[in-house]
Formats: structure tokens, sequence, C-alpha cells
């Protein structure tokens, strides 16, 4: 989902659009922080929506959480792989449930946001908060599980120094969700909201709003299967489940039962989203999954508004194709599309990795791609489409095509640390000073982490860069194989002499 939302953030889709502010009411005061016992008192009518659904939760209880307030736990003893609770699909938040609704449907149909589901998910989660008791959702919407103005640990709700600061602290591309957020309000102010007002008046539907409601959607949306066992997903935001709280050791993992219209198609009313233990558990334990994809330490900071106390020393690069100066570049698509990639794709950088092997090879093969002009454009023809990407990009192809792919990489590498705000010294003297949960700390410790990844990445690029003459690049390869391998010595050349004459070849001319 990361490659997705980057992808999508990075595609200017908006341009052109004018801006129009909404109108608004004086500024809300912030309802007071509810107590933890408050917001149990609350659980049972939102138990009683699932249920009313068909789902369950008989295994579960909600119980008051050290860190984050409020989470669930097992009401009794469980065994590995039992359901603990099961959730409706049909009680889902999602961009298929936005466009299917009578509500929202008709108005999207040419939306294409730049922060993806998330900003359908957003949408329908104002709308349908607007509709009040209407909605059939009011029991969760109205709760203090998803408040209107979200959670003020949430980045996207940080003060906009704080969120400058963020921006300027990871290769994330925190930058990218700021803009897309606006972008995305913005086609909708113009689209949608000012052109049917009395559905969706300019007080209620704000810039403010949609963050805070982005917001919620980034930090309790989950990734689901949209088929039984399939690997494509789509994000869905549901009741209870958006409780369960992160561990890097879960106790418990989500899973879909889906009905044979798959998890939201059509014909999709049986499905269920599932929470299922991962071992055996005694009653009072908390319930736990692991959020995100752990590669990169600032996903945690940049969607939940924390970090795990090991973070992962890797940072996050973007690299695209030049749709406007490459006229192979449908060819090259081409090539990336029959491999599941597209012509905007990310690679995580480890310093572990980068140490030790270098530069992931699917980085490197796209780089290669990305650069083949010239003589090496042959192995663009379409006798070399079912090789090119799993056999001749994974190798150099010829030591200029090498050396552009790696300059752009190092190019890359510098961007992106010049990038960083402050330096190693001042990330080190904010860790031994700064508390250690406050925003300050969190922002050094990503910045440290990734410095380190993208130092190591440089290291490696420039030692490659000083050996390109030692490797092998693809016509090498291929006289090899013929065996039909150059001449590169005078002694070689006299061997080969020597043969011949004792084979009684005096007349051939050497």
């Amino acid at each position: 989902m990361l490659a997705l939302l980057l992808a999508a953030a990075a595609s200017p889709r908006h341009g052109g659009v004018a801006w129009r502010r909404a109108a608004t009411t004086p500024p809300r005061a912030r309802p007071a922080i509810l107590t933890a016992d408050a917001r149990l008192a609350e659980l049972p009518q939102l138990v009683q929506l699932v249920e009313a659904r068909g789902g369950t939760a008989k295994a579960v209880r909600a119980a008051a959480a050290a860190n984050t307030g409020l989470g669930l736990e097992t009401r009794r003893a469980v065994k590995r792989g039992e359901v603990l609770l099961a959730v409706p699909a049909s009680l889902a938040l999602s961009a298929e449930s936005a466009l299917r609704s009578a509500e929202l449907g008709p108005s999207l149909a040419t939306f294409e946001p730049m922060l993806a589901e998330y900003s359908f998910i957003a949408l329908q989660l104002l709308q349908q908060r607007f509709a009040g008791d209407a909605s059939e959702l009011a029991p969760w919407l109205s709760s203090s599980a998803l408040p209107a103005d979200g959670f003020d640990d949430l980045p996207l709700l940080w003060p906009e120094e704080e969120r400058a600061e963020l921006q300027a602290s990871t290769t994330l591309g925190f930058g990218q969700r700021l803009a897309g957020a606006a972008a995305d309000f913005e086609w909708l102010e113009e689209n949608v909201f000012s052109a049917s007002p009395m559905e969706f008046p300019p007080f209620v539907f704000t810039a403010d709003a949609f963050r805070a409601a982005l917001a919620l959607a980034f930090s309790r949306a989950v990734p689901l299967p949209i088929k039984e066992g399939a690997s494509e997903v789509q994000l869905a935001l549901l009741p209870l489940l958006d409780l369960v709280n992160h561990d890097s050791s879960p106790t418990s993992a989500l899973k879909v039962r889906a009905a044979r219209g798959g998890l939201f198609g059509a014909g999709a009313s049986d499905a269920m989203v599932e929470l299922v233990a991962l071992e055996d558990l005694p009653e009072g334990s908390p319930l736990t999954r692991r959020y995100g994809r752990g590669e990169v330490g600032a996903e945690l900071l940049v969607d939940f508004g924390f970090i795990e106390k090991r973070l992962p020393a890797s940072a996050m690069l973007t690299f695209e194709l030049d749709d406007q100066n490459d006229r192979n570049y449908d060819d090259k698509l081409d090539c990336l599309e029959r491999n599941g990639l597209s012509d905007l794709e990310y690679w995580v950088l480890s310093e572990e990795q980068c140490a030790a092997e270098g530069l992931p090879t699917d980085l490197l093969a796209f780089l290669r791609l990305k650069h083949l002009n010239g003589a090496d454009c042959f192995l663009l023809e379409s006798i070399f489409a079912d090789s090119l990407w799993s056999e001749h990009l994974q190798l150099p192809v010829s030591e200029e095509n090498e050396r552009s792919a790696l300059q752009d990489a190092a190019s890359a590498v510098v961007r992106y640390k010049e990038g960083l705000a402050g330096s190693l010294q001042t990330d080190l003297q904010i860790l031994g000073e700064a508390p250690e949960k406050s925003r300050a700390y969190m922002m050094a410790s990503v910045r440290y982490a990734e410095r380190r990844a993208l130092e190591a990445a440089a290291r490696w690029i420039e030692a490659r860069l000083l050996r390109l003459e030692t490797l092998e690049y693809y016509q090498e390869r291929r006289l090899n194989a013929l065996g039909l391998n150059p001449i590169e010595s005078d002694e070689e050349l006299e061997a080969l002499k020597a043969a011949g004459r004792s084979y009684g070849a005096s007349e051939i001319e050497w």
C-alpha cells in the first residue's frame, strides 16, 4: 500500500484547479479528553452494532491500555487459531463503499485522489457522521473511538511547525501527504461540495475536518485481501477492529472470510473480517497486531504518531521513468508492467543490506532500464521481452549504462540526505537530552536511522563506480555463452598460433 500511495501522490492530477475557501463557523473548542472509563462505557453499543449484522465479539472485551488509552483483551482463555472477533465487511468504510453509496458515488466518478483510498474513506467518514442518527453507523461514528477532531498525536493534526519538521525528518514522503490532503480537498470542494451545498454544508465539510478524517483513516484503516487468499488488498475502516493496538510481537492477526463475491463487491453480504489468535492466550491478554510493514522506522510515526524503541536503519527512495523526454518510455513501461511494476516505484534501503550486498537488485534493474539508451536499446526489441527484466537487467548491461544508473542513485541519495533537517551531531544531542516520548526525540530518532542507511548506500555506490572496468557486461556475457571469448593478451595469441601449427594449419594467416 505504501507503493500505491506514493505512486498516487506523485501524480499531478489536480493542476489548474482553483482554490476556493469554504465558509467556516467560529472555531470549535476541542472536547474534553474522555477518561478510559467514559470510553469503555461506549463500547457495548459498538458490540451491539457488530452483532446485529451477524458478527461476534464474545471472546473479547474493551480494556484500558497504558499508552493508547483503550484496547481489546481476551474475555476468557483462547486457543491458537480461534476467532476472537468477527466484523461484517458490510460495516466497512472503504473506497468501494464510497463509490457504491447513493450519496457519494455519482459525484466521485472522476475523482482520482492523490491519497488514493484514504481520501475515499475520509470523505465517507465525514458524510456518514454528518448524516447523524440516520446513519446505521451512528453508534460507532459518534463514539470517542473515532472523534470528529481526530487525535492530537496523529501527525496530520500536529501544529504546522511540527508538521514541517516531520516533513524534513524522513524520506517517507510526509510532504507529499500534506500536499495530497490539500489537493484532494481542493478537488472535492470544487467538484462535489460547492455543487451541492445542502448535502455538503461548507461549515461541516472543511479542510480541517477533512484532514482530521484523513488522520483517522491513515491510523485506523487496515489492508484486507479483496478475496480470501488473494494478494491484492483494499483498505477498510471497521468498528471494534480499529481498537486493536500495535505490537511488534502481535498476539492476533486479521483474516478475511469472504463470500463468493469477494470482500466488498456485489454478493459479499456474508463476508467477515476476523481477528484470529496467533497463540494460546489466557484471560485478560491484550490483543495486538503489527501495524505497517516495519521496513522504515518513520512509517509508524507518520501514520500513528509513535515509534518503536529500536528503529531499523533504513530509508525509502522513490524513482520513476522519464515520461517526457525518453522516446523509449512506452517500451520501458511495457517491460515494467509485464513484471508487476509501474513507472514509479519505491525501494527500502537498509544499512545492513547496503553494507553487505549493495543496493537492492531490482532497484539497480529499474535504473538500468531507465537509463537504457543508444546502442543498448536493442534489448527493448520484442525478442527480449520475456527475458529483459528477469535476466538481462539483473546484471550490468554496459559500462555507460551502469555509470548512469549508479550516478542517478548517488544523486538521489544526496538529495534525500540534504532534505533531512539538522545534522548527525544535532540529532545525537537531541537523543541525549530530549524525553523519549517527545516529538523532538522521535523525529531525531528517525533522522538518525535514515542517515545511517543513506550513508551506507552512498559508500557502496562510490565503491561500485570505482570498479566499473572490472564488471562483466552484456556483450562479454554473450560472447562467453557462445564460446567466443576475446583474445586479451599476447600470451593467448601465441598459444592459439601454436595450437594452429600443431594441427597443420600453417596456411592460416595470423
